[in-house]
């Protein structure tokens, strides 16, 4: 993939940091204490449902909605003013318009202008061939379906090389085709330009492939933060593991008689709820019974499924008066 502009050799280390930030009208706190760093070719994931202020975050980094408290710094320096934020920054807000007339083309060429960026022929061409809208580029933006003006929007985030990535939800809208064009373009972006790129999500299976590190946030509160690799560190506990074999049933029911362990079945598969390290008891329990063993298989949870429990826990703690 030609990725715009030379590689990068070294950078900074911290890109984006968000530091203590808050959020609050006239009558209630909106968002409160958030703290998220995003380090060079980090790609940092927020992931979260509706009303979770994923947006209102990405607007309030980029000073189009004004915090209350707290501080956002790009490359150490405390990010105030939105021009000139400009040259470090690249963002594509799910919200954000275009004139119907306009045309890709004529749209990066205006936005390199606006913004100082380098404009050239070749790299406005560049930018529309790594989203797939080469072939379009001179078509208006009345004739783009709602993944055309997804995937124009991150054309526009990552034409100027930006030091710092802002991606508000931009898998909304794409194909499974597009959304993996997309995925590649930020995954090396991050890699070879060392690009922090901050992303958010409602689906979780969105950036699972891609991000280093994941934040989920619920209701304005970021509930936890944690590096990809600890997601599936922390899962061991939860580990299973299953069984396939032609009598799945005689299988379950010599497994709970002889083990005591809870069994429930898929197909030719026995799911058994005992560590994965408990399989050769298992494999010995069906063996002395003459029962084929075509396969064991561990079972990890989803992201999806860690996801969904953390946001359940903190709802029900809520509920019943806990803390948050």
């Amino acid at each position: 993939m030609e990725i715009l502009g030379e590689t990068t050799a070294q950078a900074p280390d911290r890109k984006l940091e968000i530091r203590n930030l808050q959020k609050s009208t006239k009558t209630a706190l909106v968002m409160d204490e958030i703290n998220i760093t995003v380090h060079a070719g980090e790609i940092f994931a927020l992931v979260g449902g509706p009303a979770s202020c994923k947006t209102l975050l990405s607007k309030i980094v980029v000073n189009l909605v004004k915090k209350t408290h707290g501080d956002v710094l790009v490359d150490g320096v405390k990010n105030q003013k939105f021009k000139l934020s400009a040259k470090k920054i690249g963002v594509s807000l799910e919200q954000q318009k275009f004139y119907p007339d306009q045309t890709p083309y004529k749209l990066l060429e205006q936005y390199a202008f606006l913004n100082k960026r380098i404009l050239s022929h070749k790299r406005v061409v560049n930018a529309l061939n790594l989203v797939g809208l080469k072939d379009v580029m001179h078509n208006t933006l009345d004739r783009f379906d709602a993944s055309a003006i997804a995937r124009l929007k991150v054309a526009l985030a990552v034409y100027g090389d930006p030091e710092v990535l802002i991606l508000d939800d931009p898998f909304r809208n794409l194909s499974d085709d597009e959304g993996n064009r997309v995925r590649t373009i930020l995954k090396t972006i991050a890699e070879e330009k060392q690009t922090a790129v901050f992303v958010t999500a409602k689906n979780v299976t969105d950036i699972q492939e891609i991000c280093d590190t994941v934040g989920i946030i619920d209701d304005g509160f970021l509930v936890t933060v944690k590096s990809y690799n600890q997601f599936i560190r922390d899962d061991a506990p939860y580990e299973t593991m299953r069984v396939q074999t032609p009598t799945p049933n005689y299988a379950s029911k010599v497994i709970e008689e002889a083990l005591q362990y809870k069994t429930h079945l898929c197909g030719e598969w026995v799911v058994v709820e005992a560590k994965p390290a408990n399989a050769q008891r298992v494999a010995d329990v069906l063996t002395a019974r003459d029962i084929k063993i075509l396969s064991v298989q561990r079972i990890n949870r989803s992201l999806s499924e860690q996801f969904y429990e953390v946001i359940s826990a903190r709802r029900s703690r809520r509920l019943y008066g806990g803390v948050s």
